[in-house]
């Protein structure tokens, strides 16, 4: 019997495999990731299926930028169509979605 899975659940798994390469994919080339690539690197959290299976919210954190004042750093909330995969900004800034 052959397990079919639903394209909004692959599109999820896809983006976080794509997600957990990316320090891999910084340092391939023997190049050594420095202090400021790290203040650059997106961390996504709190995937959410919407009700309807159209689309999936995710939270991305920013870290602040070097010289900025001190403080956690920023979420900002997107969404992702599960039929084109197109990526959508909804709230974006410097604010804290949660």
């Amino acid at each position: 019997m052959q397990t079919i899975i639903p394209l909004k659940f692959r599109l999820t798994g896809v983006f976080f495999l794509l997600l957990s390469l990316l320090p891999a994919a910084l340092t391939a080339g023997g190049e050594i990731l420095s202090a400021e690539d790290a203040t650059k690197i997106k961390r996504s959290y709190n995937a959410r299926i919407n009700p309807d299976g159209g689309s999936i919210a995710y939270t991305v954190y920013f870290q602040r930028e070097p010289g900025d004042e001190p403080g956690s750093g920023y979420r900002e909330l997107y969404l992702v169509s599960t039929e084109t995969g197109k990526v959508r900004p909804f709230i974006t800034g410097r604010v804290n979605v949660s």
